[in-house]
């Protein structure tokens, strides 16, 4: 006799079995143990390749290669996976499903080593940088490309890149945004070195003293902006073109400074505002 005609001829004992399995269903289900922050597996990670200056096919070979040669050594890692572009390029990295839980650390821990040795074997202008994953990552990379006239223009670049790293830093789910290849923006002085040397100061002594000045009074101006109901600007100069040839020395005040020493007193805050430009706002919590 099957057990379908034993349960059709008699109901009673099909009602018993489905309530037995219920049972040990919900009996299973509140045995399970389960964490508030349960950890999970990071089986994924990138590796990140600068080479400032270098094309995709240098990167490759001087870089890449060298790094995909160390990382096979490991038996349990299961795929790689580059992605090459001019001065930048990443390698996602999967382990093997294999690879217990105890043993994951132990396997970046070794990927770590292997990326030290071939930090070694690499020029020394090219960096790798390791970041784990619980999941696959989903990386999106956009290039600005200049299509005007003459030489691109870094520096204004840079700005916007500055400004789109904001804009999507702004949107949910994202994790991280990262600006490679950007120029560090300056603050050009110019000095005429006759008038320097017919007043006896020489080019240190005016760099130091344009750099003192504006570490010592440019938070003083701030706070008096923040007094007299004021919004400050700070305009930097952008060189494009010609500048003066041999009368362009090199001294200048990066603006990361001048944002530096003016954090050391006042609390800064980058604001969503957004002009057609590359303009940044900020406001000061103090004023």
């Amino acid at each position: 006799m099957s057990i379908i005609k034993i349960f059709l001829e008699k109901p009673r004992i099909l009602i018993l079995f489905l309530v037995f399995v219920i049972l040990v269903g919900v009996s299973s289900f509140n045995t399970l143990p389960r964490q508030e922050m349960p950890e999970l597996a990071q089986r994924w990670a990138t590796v990140i390749q600068t080479y400032p200056g270098a094309s995709a096919e240098t990167l490759e070979t001087q870089v890449v290669e060298v790094l995909e040669i160390r990382l096979r050594e490991i038996p349990e890692v299961r795929r790689l996976e580059s992605n090459i572009n001019q001065g930048f390029a990443t390698t996602l990295v999967e382990l093997k499903d294999e690879v217990s839980f105890d043993l994951v650390e132990q396997i970046w821990s070794e990927v770590q080593d292997k990326i030290e040795l071939a930090e070694q074997d690499i020029p020394p202008e090219a960096t790798l940088k390791l970041n784990r994953s619980t999941g696959p990552p989903i990386t999106v990379m956009y290039a600005l490309q200049w299509k005007g006239e003459g030489i691109p223009p870094v520096i204004l670049l840079s700005r916007i890149a500055e400004q789109l790293k904001q804009e999507f830093a702004y949107m949910g789910s994202t994790e991280e945004v990262l600006i490679h290849g950007s120029a560090q923006e300056e603050i050009a002085v110019l000095a005429d070195s006759q008038k320097l040397s017919a007043l006896g100061i020489s080019l240190q002594q005016l760099a130091k003293t344009i750099s003192n000045f504006n570490q010592n009074h440019l938070a003083e101006i701030l706070a008096w902006c923040g007094e007299e109901s004021f919004d400050m600007t700070i305009i930097e100069v952008m060189p494009m073109g010609d500048i003066g040839g041999d009368k362009r020395y090199g001294q200048y005040l990066p603006v990361s400074e001048v944002r530096k020493d003016l954090e050391k007193k006042f609390t800064l805050k980058d604001l969503p505002e957004r002009t057609s430009g590359p303009a940044r706002y900020v406001s000061v919590k103090e004023t």
